[in-house]
């Protein structure tokens, strides 16, 4: 049980709602605490957190208090956290080995799948090596649709394309075959100056 838990608990860290999530496992922990030793909840937590007993010998001291209504409120908390864990796994296989083809039509995808982000659509897939120089790239040995080339860029995206462009035109006008080192570093020079998280 504890290592299923563990697993959920695990696929709720999946999800981006860190702080509801959080707010969930305390109170969870405290609920569980509480019910378990029927005492001051905070103790209770610092003698299942010391490791002095195991999740069994607490559901001892459970039974031995007072047996349906304790386990009656440690189940209540236990299926609110399973509930979660659920929703948390079921988030989070969205991302898990789930590439496809490296093209244009799955560059969004991909790249959700690569940086664990459903970005909502206000939030575009930015090719971190322009579509318009794909040739160039391709020289390079470079597929501009592989998720590492890419980046989430929010507002001023659209805005900011031809500066973005008119870059790797002046990077091409002096580097006519450049490698995948030199790419790479230009593209990480853009990336520092349009203020972008890269995954390279």
């Amino acid at each position: 049980i504890a290592e299923l838990l563990g697993q959920r608990l695990y696929a709720l860290g999946a999800i981006n709602e860190g702080a509801r999530v959080a707010a969930i496992g305390l109170n969870t922990a405290l609920d569980i605490a509480g019910a378990l030793l029927g005492i001051d909840v905070f103790a209770s937590v610092s003698v299942l957190a010391s490791g002095s007993g195991g999740f069994w010998d607490a559901m001892n001291i459970v039974a031995s208090m007072n047996p349906v209504g304790r386990l009656g409120k440690v189940g209540g908390a236990l299926g609110k956290m399973f509930k979660f864990g659920r929703r948390g796994a079921r988030a989070g296989n969205r991302f898990v080995g789930a590439f496809k083809t490296f093209t244009l039509g799955n560059f969004r995808h991909n790249l959700k799948v690569m940086t664990k982000f459903d970005a909502p659509t206000s939030i575009h897939a930015h090719h971190m090596l322009p579509l318009r120089h794909a040739e160039k790239f391709k020289r390079a040995r470079m597929n501009i649709h592989d998720p590492k080339w890419g980046a989430w860029w929010g507002g001023g995206h659209l805005s900011h394309s031809n500066r973005y462009n008119r870059a790797w035109k002046d990077f091409f006008r002096e580097h006519a075959n450049p490698g995948p080192g030199q790419v790479e570093s230009h593209a990480r020079k853009l990336a520092a100056d349009f203020g972008l998280t890269i995954n390279f």
